[in-house]
């Protein structure tokens, strides 16, 4: 993923002329794409927890060039947090081990198995919320570098 694209207006590197032409015209594509309807309903798929999230992040992803075509991937998000929330409130309510005895009577720990279900959770929620610009270091690939350099009075 180091090979990620940024915004032309978001790099600070010398372009040529040509450079800047073709990533111009990559980018005014972006915006050819039918934009995310703010009103668009939830998949029928997804639980309430799912429902809500959408409810929640539909609305926050307006300000980011996200697309009709990102529907199905907002909503994998919104699965994952649906999964996530509920592995949490297991691991919350019964811990990160649990106690097992075996046939003999010998007690061992053993990891939770929603305690494993959260971590893959969390893995499929970080790498969705980058690719959708839900997250600081995925948003600041889209933030207009100049705007910082104007603001800097050491620069």
């Amino acid at each position: 993923m180091a090979n990620n694209k940024k915004l032309l207006s978001a790099t600070s590197k010398n372009y040529t002329k040509e450079e800047i032409e073709s990533k111009q015209e990559i980018e005014n594509k972006l915006h050819a794409f039918e934009k995310l309807d703010s009103n668009i309903k939830p998949p029928h798929y997804l639980d309430t927890m799912g429902k809500n999230e959408w409810n929640r992040v539909v609305p926050l992803l307006q300000d980011l060039p996200i697309s009709n075509l990102d529907y199905h991937l907002i909503a994998q998000y919104c699965n994952w947090y649906s999964v996530w929330r509920k592995s949490w409130q297991d691991v919350k309510k019964n811990k990160a081990t649990l106690i097992e005895e075996n046939s003999s009577g010998i007690k061992t720990k053993k990891i939770n198995p929603d305690f494993t279900v959260m971590e893959k959770a969390t893995t499929q929620l970080m790498r969705i919320s980058n690719e959708l610009g839900m997250t600081i270091s995925s948003r600041m690939r889209l933030v207009d570098v100049s705007e910082d350099e104007e603001d800097d009075p050491f620069a």
